[in-house]
């Protein structure tokens, strides 16, 4: 078995603060005179247990100083899944978010862990919640094709662009995203209803797409998933009444356009996003 390799940069911050994950492991009763400690829950003390916490309940040494909180494993809940809504996320979904981290929260990728490590730590964090033992991810959510998306015959990319004229139309009116996710509009913040909270309490700011990174999918697959069905224990729900699937690929196409703006800004001279 490899070495474990070095923790995160987070890791060492917190070690430097004094709250490392020693603490975590204490907590874990994981001190000499115990069984000897498998991969996924050396992997976890390492690098998960300062936020989540060495029980899984995301109370955490660190967790007092993030927003959003820490996930509490032990609900068994994942927001960003690829299964349909309710069904526990399988380890696929898991891994994706263990490697890729999840952008404007607390949560880092981990491009450092080896593809062992990964699998290792995800069996530990499903060992926090009884629903992993009781039930078993249902498949993938079907996604009907992209009637936008067809390469061969329309080389020129004139129906992306009518796609995404179509979706700025639904994002602004009937879709209702601009009520939530304000991007192009000027009205003040206030306005906006961005003071929803999560299932446990904390308070949720619905990205603006044109300054911060999806949260929820990085493929249109994925995207289409979440606009479809809403994105359980947040404000964000299924897609109203009345829009075909057509019209959802066009509001995927028109977000992942506010995506490219908002990356050709950062590159502009003096570019903030």
């Amino acid at each position: 078995m490899r070495p474990l390799r070095g923790p995160s940069r987070a890791g060492r911050l917190l070690r430097e603060l004094g709250i490392g994950t020693a603490l975590a492991a204490a907590a874990a009763g994981c001190g000499r005179g115990g069984p000897p400690a498998s991969l996924g829950e050396r992997v976890y003390e390492r690098d998960c247990a300062s936020c989540h916490g060495a029980a899984g309940d995301g109370a955490g040494p660190a967790a007092a100083f993030l927003d959003p909180r820490p996930r509490d494993f032990r609900a068994g809940r994942l927001r960003y899944h690829s299964g349909p809504p309710g069904s526990v996320p399988s380890d696929a979904d898991l891994e994706r978010v263990v490697l890729r981290g999840i952008p404007g929260t607390a949560m880092p990728g981990s491009r450092w862990m080896s593809e062992e490590e990964r699998r290792a730590v995800v069996q530990r964090v499903k060992a926090f919640s009884a629903r992993f033992r009781e039930e078993s991810p249902r498949p993938p959510a079907a996604v009907p094709p992209d009637p936008w998306a067809d390469p061969w015959a329309d080389p020129w990319g004139r129906a992306h662009d009518a796609a995404v004229a179509r979706g700025r139309a639904l994002y602004h009116a009937r879709g209702g995203c601009a009520d939530c996710h304000p991007s192009y509009l000027t009205d003040p913040p206030g306005d906006r209803k961005r003071d929803t909270k999560d299932e446990d309490g904390s308070l949720l700011l619905p990205p603006d797409f044109l300054r911060q990174r999806l949260k929820v999918a990085d493929t249109p697959e994925g995207l289409w998933r979440a606009i479809s069905w809403g994105v359980g224990g947040t404000a964000m729900p299924a897609v109203p009444e009345g829009l075909s699937e057509g019209e959802v690929w066009a509001l995927v196409h028109y977000v992942r356009s506010l995506g490219r703006e908002r990356t050709r800004r950062l590159w502009r001279p003096g570019g903030t996003g």
